[in-house]
């Protein structure tokens, strides 16, 4: 049986919401000062489970203390419920593939929107009962105080930034609802097949932990927890699970990253010193340093994406270029 492009599109995005099953859907993540890796939840079809291996225990401390309710995935019958509902659309829109009718692709694009805005209202609900609801022996009581998360952006709740976002399980119902709209409404087919090709880039990002843009002036080193204001030497590490951490220099990235578990590192990147803030992976950089040049940690150490600027910025402030290794030689021997 030959299969055709429209089918092939539909498979995708059937193939999409499969995959549901292997991310997160949802990520709750919490910094504060005690934790300055930063902790945080997962939420997935049929479990809830943290970032790192003790974060769930240690939030369930941490809501103790607030009178929160513990969070247990057992008590929350809705992650028993939306296997079965990704499963029946998975079923149903398989039948997509073959009944060419406008009005079943209707129905199901429009079944599966009403039911991510159930969850969604879903959720706000069950946040709404643990931010509410609260023990009132709790060991700490502030009058008037409320500790719900947001729904979707960030909310500071006591010391506690906390960041509430859609995870890469949402973003894969979300293209499937696309791509079966698309094929709904495109009458010349021009934007299917464009989007075809969009699809396979997003997936290719999917699968690519890429750095973040710094914040300049509104985030703390993760190393110094000093404010990261120069934009000429932020830095990166980007763990194993997708968390970006941030520095304010290169000399903190270093340190830091030789006190982690080299296990968990998936990549580092420093600012190129010659166009800020573009960051380059430490793989790609090269190394200077210069007592010319005033780094915010006093090393001095800067990075380049190419030897053109390399040498120019030498030959103006002087220097000694390093590799990446002999950085962190430097570091263990001027911080140890």
């Amino acid at each position: 049986m030959k299969i055709n492009k429209k089918q092939i599109l539909i498979l995708s995005s059937l193939i999409l919401l499969s995959l549901t099953f292997f991310f997160p859907i949802w990520k709750i993540d919490l910094e504060a000062p005690q934790y300055p890796e930063g902790i945080g939840l997962r939420i997935w079809l049929n479990k809830i489970t943290g970032v790192n291996e003790y974060d769930l225990d240690n939030i369930n401390k941490l809501n103790h203390y607030i009178g929160m309710k513990v969070i247990d995935q057992e008590s929350i019958p809705e992650l028993k419920i939306m296997p079965y509902i990704i499963i029946f659309f998975i079923l149903s829109g398989l039948m997509l593939m073959f009944l060419n009718n406008k009005l079943f692709s209707a129905t199901w694009i429009a079944l599966l929107i009403i039911v991510l805005l159930i969850g969604l209202y879903d959720f706000y609900l069950w946040e709404y009962d643990y931010g509410h609801n609260l023990n009132p022996d709790a060991p700490i009581k502030i009058p008037g105080m409320v500790y719900q998360p947001p729904l979707i952006g960030t909310k500071q709740l006591l010391n506690m930034k906390t960041t509430s976002l859609p995870d890469t399980g949402s973003y894969l119902i979300g293209l499937a609802v696309i791509i079966n709209s698309i094929l709904l409404f495109d009458k010349n087919k021009f934007i299917s097949k464009s989007f075809s090709f969009i699809v396979v880039l997003l997936l290719f990002n999917f699968c690519q932990k890429q750095p973040e843009k710094i914040n300049y002036n509104n985030e703390d080193c993760a190393s110094c927890q000093m404010t990261i204001s120069d934009n000429r030497f932020g830095a990166e590490l980007i763990t194993k699970k997708g968390k970006v951490l941030k520095f304010d220099s290169i000399e903190c990235l270093v340190f830091y990253s030789e006190n982690f578990n080299q296990d968990e590192i998936y990549s580092m990147w420093v600012t190129d010193f010659s166009n800020p803030p573009e960051l380059i992976n430490i793989k790609d950089a090269y190394f200077l340093r210069s007592s010319e040049i005033q780094s915010p940690m006093g090393l001095n150490i800067c990075a380049f994406s190419n030897t053109d600027s390399l040498n120019k910025i030498k030959n103006e402030f002087n220097g000694n270029i390093f590799n990446w290794e002999e950085l962190v030689d430097l570091v263990k021997d001027e911080w140890h």
